[in-house]
Protein backbone atom coordinates (compact mmCIF):
# COMPACT_ATOMS: atom_id res chain seq x y z
CA UNK A 1 0.00 0.00 0.00
CA UNK A 2 2.37 2.28 0.75
CA UNK A 3 4.31 2.26 -2.85
CA UNK A 4 0.90 2.97 -4.29
CA UNK A 5 0.71 6.28 -2.75
CA UNK A 6 4.42 7.48 -3.99
CA UNK A 7 3.01 6.64 -7.53
CA UNK A 8 -0.50 9.00 -7.12
CA UNK A 9 1.55 12.10 -7.79
CA UNK A 10 3.14 10.82 -11.29
CA UNK A 11 -0.58 10.29 -12.39
CA UNK A 12 -1.12 14.02 -12.63
CA UNK A 13 2.20 15.05 -14.06
CA UNK A 14 1.79 12.73 -16.91
CA UNK A 15 -1.45 13.94 -17.14
CA UNK A 16 -0.31 17.86 -17.38
CA UNK A 17 2.54 16.87 -19.57
CA UNK A 18 0.21 15.33 -21.82
CA UNK A 19 -2.53 18.35 -21.67
CA UNK A 20 0.48 20.67 -22.35
CA UNK A 21 1.67 18.59 -25.22
CA UNK A 22 -2.13 18.54 -27.03
CA UNK A 23 -2.69 21.94 -26.45
CA UNK A 24 0.97 22.50 -28.30
CA UNK A 25 -0.28 20.46 -31.10
CA UNK A 26 -3.64 21.80 -31.79
CA UNK A 27 -2.01 25.69 -31.59
CA UNK A 28 0.48 24.47 -34.05
CA UNK A 29 -1.73 23.11 -36.60
CA UNK A 30 -4.21 25.88 -36.35
CA UNK A 31 -1.44 27.96 -37.18
CA UNK A 32 -0.12 26.28 -39.75
CA UNK A 33 -4.34 26.21 -41.61
CA UNK A 34 -4.44 29.59 -41.22
CA UNK A 35 -0.87 30.11 -43.20
CA UNK A 36 -2.26 27.63 -45.69
CA UNK A 37 -5.69 29.77 -46.08
CA UNK A 38 -3.51 32.75 -46.29
CA UNK A 39 -1.29 31.27 -49.55
CA UNK A 40 -4.18 30.12 -51.20
CA UNK A 41 -5.83 33.46 -51.12
CA UNK A 42 -3.30 34.99 -52.38
CA UNK A 43 -2.86 32.45 -54.88
CA UNK A 44 -6.37 33.19 -56.25
CA UNK A 45 -5.69 36.87 -55.93
CA UNK A 46 -2.47 35.90 -58.60
CA UNK A 47 -4.37 33.99 -60.52
CA UNK A 48 -7.20 36.56 -60.96
CA UNK A 49 -5.14 39.34 -61.85
CA UNK A 50 -3.22 37.15 -64.17
CA UNK A 51 -6.72 36.53 -65.92
CA UNK A 52 -7.56 40.26 -66.51
CA UNK A 53 -4.22 40.69 -67.78
CA UNK A 54 -4.62 38.15 -70.51
CA UNK A 55 -8.18 38.99 -71.24
CA UNK A 56 -7.39 42.93 -71.86
CA UNK A 57 -3.80 42.00 -74.14
CA UNK A 58 -6.08 39.69 -76.27
CA UNK A 59 -8.43 42.67 -76.38
CA UNK A 60 -6.08 44.80 -77.21
CA UNK A 61 -4.64 42.67 -80.12
CA UNK A 62 -8.05 42.61 -81.29
CA UNK A 63 -8.95 46.08 -81.29
CA UNK A 64 -5.22 46.89 -82.83
CA UNK A 65 -6.01 44.65 -85.57
CA UNK A 66 -9.38 46.65 -86.20
CA UNK A 67 -7.51 49.69 -86.54
CA UNK A 68 -9.39 51.39 -83.40
CA UNK A 69 -6.79 50.79 -80.46
CA UNK A 70 -7.57 53.68 -77.75
CA UNK A 71 -6.11 54.44 -74.46
CA UNK A 72 -9.30 53.66 -71.87
CA UNK A 73 -10.58 51.43 -68.75
CA UNK A 74 -12.06 48.00 -68.74
CA UNK A 75 -13.99 47.41 -65.19
CA UNK A 76 -14.08 43.72 -64.11
CA UNK A 77 -15.81 42.26 -61.20
CA UNK A 78 -12.24 41.68 -59.38
CA UNK A 79 -10.50 45.19 -60.23
CA UNK A 80 -10.04 47.38 -62.93
CA UNK A 81 -7.91 47.27 -65.72
CA UNK A 82 -6.00 50.41 -67.61
CA UNK A 83 -4.94 50.56 -71.14
CA UNK A 84 -2.58 53.51 -71.71
CA UNK A 85 -1.26 53.93 -75.16
CA UNK A 86 2.13 55.00 -75.10
CA UNK A 87 3.15 54.89 -78.64
CA UNK A 88 2.04 54.07 -81.89
CA UNK A 89 4.10 50.84 -81.07
CA UNK A 90 3.07 50.24 -77.75
CA UNK A 91 0.89 49.85 -74.81
CA UNK A 92 0.92 50.03 -71.16
CA UNK A 93 -1.75 47.80 -69.38
CA UNK A 94 -2.34 48.13 -65.46
CA UNK A 95 -4.17 45.88 -63.41
CA UNK A 96 -5.82 47.18 -60.43
CA UNK A 97 -6.99 43.96 -58.58
CA UNK A 98 -9.47 44.98 -55.74
CA UNK A 99 -7.51 43.21 -53.14
CA UNK A 100 -4.88 45.87 -53.84
CA UNK A 101 -2.54 44.13 -55.62
CA UNK A 102 -1.07 45.18 -59.02
CA UNK A 103 0.50 44.23 -61.94
CA UNK A 104 2.34 46.22 -64.74
CA UNK A 105 3.09 45.09 -68.50
CA UNK A 106 4.02 46.47 -71.71
CA UNK A 107 2.76 45.36 -75.11
CA UNK A 108 4.77 46.17 -78.29
CA UNK A 109 2.25 45.60 -81.63
CA UNK A 110 3.02 44.51 -84.62
CA UNK A 111 3.88 47.72 -86.75
CA UNK A 112 1.35 51.00 -86.98
CA UNK A 113 -2.21 51.27 -87.96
Amino acid sequence: MNHLKDEDGSILVSTVALILFLSFLITTVSVILTNQVNQLNQMSMAYETKAMLQMTSRLVEDEWDKGFLQSGQLTFSKGTVLVDRQTPESVIIRVNHESGQTRTETIYLKGEK
